[in-house]
């Protein structure tokens, strides 16, 4: 082979996939899309809080609920929101990597799904959304 042979400067073990260097690789989306949910769970957590403030306020009203009780309430709840918070980045991630998987030759999709805005945004509203009204649903429960 000679040096002018274009052949000579590509890996024969590299796979196919990684010899195109041309668009960054779907790792990147995915820490972008990480990036960007760890960003709106101080929007959630803001949310959620005071929802939940609310509902101390409505509860500690009453005679039958001791200070430390509420506060002992409110910060199990606010960890089990922020786990179920969880669904939505680890959604939006399996969508790409099942996009990416099931037809590589559509990783396309699987960028689009990662750098959906619109998506983050719809199911950050439902899930922030379903988070306030079972909080509210159990505060009128007590009540």
């Amino acid at each position: 082979m000679s040096s002018d042979d274009p052949t000579t400067d590509v890996n024969p073990f590299q796979s196919p996939q990684s010899a195109d260097s041309s668009k960054p690789p779907v790792a990147v989306a995915w820490k972008e899309l990480a990036v960007r949910w760890e960003r709106l769970r101080l929007a959630f957590n803001l949310i959620v809080g005071l929802a939940g403030f609310a509902t101390i306020v409505l509860l500690g009203g009453t005679q039958m609920h001791h200070p430390l009780w509420l506060l002992t309430g409110a910060v199990m709840w606010g960890t089990a929101a922020n786990v179920c918070y969880l669904l939505g980045p680890v959604t939006q991630m399996y969508l790409c990597w099942f996009a990416e998987t099931k037809d590589p030759d559509r990783a396309s999709v699987a960028e689009e799904l990662a750098g959906s805005q619109g998506l983050t945004w719809t199911m950050f509203l439902l899930g922030s959304g379903f988070s306030v009204l079972l909080t509210i649903a159990m505060a009128a429960h007590e009540i």
